[in-house]
């Protein structure tokens, strides 16, 4: 009996190690199949648009965009699900721009995790409200996906139907997306008496909302990010300078997470609906340059190293310390709030 028991451990073993090693043989053999394909205007790579590419690419595949400008709208489903998506040189040579068509630039709709999105200046899309709740710049739905690095710029949204919220850079409905160190500025819109409007809207997700900076949205009641049934959490940003408030929460529960947020100068007050978060502070963040676009933080700026928290925002120090700060109508205004 003591000779069968060895007998049996020892094929135990083997068949063990067998299957360690087909596994191995396996991954490696995916790792190999993964392929990048290069998106090139002039036709000297894979694709001439970043469609082309998405749509050809599988599952731990990358799709590597090189500079220009792509007149396109950009739709990444399930089918892209594990596909990353990314510029060659980043947002400032890299752009998607929508002025052609109508709706959101990017629509994004059940893509699974592994899928990202990064390094693209997002411009001119529109939501239609009529076709109920994407994002002029990005429309997210049900997905779990990275969108990261992103310039999410002069999107706008139509104001025809009193019944629909309104989301200029980027909506979230359900799934769990990460939205990370993008800029969501100068984006236009108008908030109808029903219902508000933002740069950024999450509803009945569990989004992840970190280090981005979300300012100069221009419009009556116009918010920095709405909160709609969601327990999103919300940390390491700076809202500052939206034509509404910098976070405003309706409904719930759940209600988001915000903290080290830096939240300043929004019109309407810097929350509604939900408390400051433990690290949220409300000072001015101290830009570069906002008004040529360089929302980089001078030295001197409060953001640059928070107490539990470290940095606040998309970018870190871009110049030197402010001494003498312009007078500007939102420090007015927040000085008397």
């Amino acid at each position: 009996m003591r000779i069968v028991s060895i007998v049996r451990e020892v094929v135990l073993m083997k068949l063990l190690t067998i299957g360690c090693l087909l596994c191995s043989v396996l991954l490696a053999a995916s790792i190999a199949d993964a392929r990048t394909w290069l998106v090139k205007q002039d036709g000297s790579w894979d694709c001439t648009t970043i469609q082309a590419c998405i749509d050809s690419a599988s599952s731990g595949d990358t799709v590597l965009v090189g500079p220009g400008i792509y007149h396109e709208r950009i739709l990444i489903t399930s089918r892209a699900s594990g596909v990353r998506i990314k510029s060659e040189t980043g947002p400032h040579e890299t752009i998607i721009d929508g002025a052609t068509y109508r709706g959101s630039v990017v629509m994004i709709d059940s893509a699974g995790p592994g899928s990202s999105l990064q390094g693209f200046t997002i411009r001119n899309g529109e939501q239609l409200r009529l076709s109920g709740g994407w994002g002029g710049g990005i429309g997210c739905y049900d997905s779990y996906i990275l969108v990261e690095g992103n310039t999410i710029i002069h999107n706008s949204c139509e104001p025809l139907q009193l019944q629909q919220v309104c989301a200029l850079g980027i909506c979230c409905v359900r799934g769990a997306p990460v939205i990370r160190r993008n800029l969501v500025v100068h984006n236009s819109g108008e908030a109808m008496p029903i219902k508000p409007t933002a740069a950024v809207l999450l509803s009945n997700d569990a989004s992840t909302v970190q280090e981005n900076t979300i300012a100069y949205s221009y419009g009556e009641r116009v918010e920095g990010i709405l909160v709609m049934g969601s327990g999103a959490s919300i940390t390491g940003n700076i809202i500052a300078y939206n034509g509404g408030y910098g976070i405003r929460c309706l409904s719930g529960p759940p209600y988001p997470i915000p903290g080290c947020n830096d939240l300043w100068a929004n019109a309407s007050g810097n929350y509604y609906g939900c408390d400051p978060g433990n690290g949220d502070i409300s000072q001015d963040p101290e830009f570069c340059n906002p008004e040529h676009d360089n929302f980089f933080l001078c030295e001197s700026s409060p953001c640059v190293d928070v107490i539990g928290c470290g940095q606040i925002g998309a970018f870190g120090v871009g110049c030197g310390p402010t001494t003498v700060k312009g007078t500007t109508w939102g420090r007015i205004k927040a000085t008397f709030r």
